[in-house]
């Protein structure tokens, strides 16, 4: 590649006064690619001139090639900050000679999101702080730590995967954050599921649409869980499920439970508690209770 460089840059200088511009032209973006090539391949990433020039029409490549190059940079056996540092410096050159005016928070973004990936926390937490006046504004560097410490996470078989410290790690790059910090709080809130007698592995929990939809997990592994009620609602509170209307949601979850487990005492309690709390996803359950016993015998607490 450098000889090629040397070539076309020898041609490029004695054309320089040559008043076809379109050949000049052509010669130095030539020039370019061939530059970005070789820095490409100093990194360990071959990529051909044809597929830079295809990369070069479309703006929306550049994350695409950036990708590629930190991938294979992940993959080096022997990594050190200086390595990271120069590879900073040719993805930056390497974008500007292909795409023109570069991106470069979302080239920092992609080294952030990278280096967290593959722990290299301290780094990843130096390139957080700015490189070369570049800063993450606080949206992007939360999206990026969130959505890699998910990943991280989700990707566990179980809580004492090495992943899971991974994540937890991974969030704590940025622990002032509000939202980055509840995230971990739910992190360690899932690992006392196994109290209540429910094997979640971090995997599931990715399938999980609605936080509550735990609590039918729970039941459904123990039927009589539905007794536990203050340790599940203190539960519910770590899962950050802490509002009233939450409380009457999982509540009438054990509800329906405990009445469907024939504790018909238990469901009219909570039946109770619904009607004085116009708790209104609740009146099915309640009428189908009322219906179940003797209305005689409970005229004095309803009618």
């Amino acid at each position: 590649w450098e000889t090629v460089s040397r070539s076309l840059s020898n041609l490029l200088n004695s054309l320089s006064q040559a008043k076809d511009e379109q050949i000049v032209e052509s010669i130095k973006t030539l020039c370019d690619r061939v530059q970005s090539a070789r820095l490409l391949e100093k990194h360990g990433l071959k990529v051909d001139l044809a597929l830079l020039d295809e990369y070069s029409k479309d703006k929306s490549h550049e994350r695409t090639l950036l990708r590629k190059l930190l991938s294979k940079a992940a993959q080096h056996r022997k990594q050190t900050d200086d390595m990271w540092d120069h590879l900073w410096d040719d993805a930056c050159i390497v974008c500007d000679l292909i795409f023109g005016a570069s991106n470069y928070e979302q080239i920092l973004a992609e080294f952030c999101r990278v280096l967290l990936q593959i722990n290299r926390f301290i780094t990843a937490e130096r390139f957080l702080d700015g490189k070369d006046g570049v800063r993450l504004s606080q949206a992007v560097a939360e999206k990026v730590i969130l959505t890699t410490g998910r990943e991280l996470f989700y990707g566990a078989k179980s809580f004492s995967s090495p992943e899971v410290s991974k994540a937890k790690q991974c969030f704590l790059t940025v622990p002032e954050s509000r939202i980055i910090r509840k995230e971990l709080e739910f992190i360690s809130s899932l690992e006392s599921v196994l109290q209540f007698g429910l094997d979640l592995r971090p995997c599931d929990v990715k399938h999980i649409s609605e936080k509550t939809d735990i609590f039918d997990m729970i039941l459904k592994q123990d039927p009589s869980a539905y007794t536990n009620v203050s340790g599940l609602i203190q539960f519910a509170d770590s899962l950050h499920l802490s509002s009233k209307q939450d409380h009457l949601l999982i509540k009438l979850k054990l509800a329906k439970s405990g009445f469907e487990s024939g504790d018909v005492d238990f469901a009219l309690d909570f039946a109770s508690l619904f009607i004085n709390e116009t708790f209104v996803p609740a009146a099915d359950f309640v009428i189908t209770v009322m219906r179940s016993i003797d209305l005689a015998a409970v005229e004095t607490d309803f009618l």
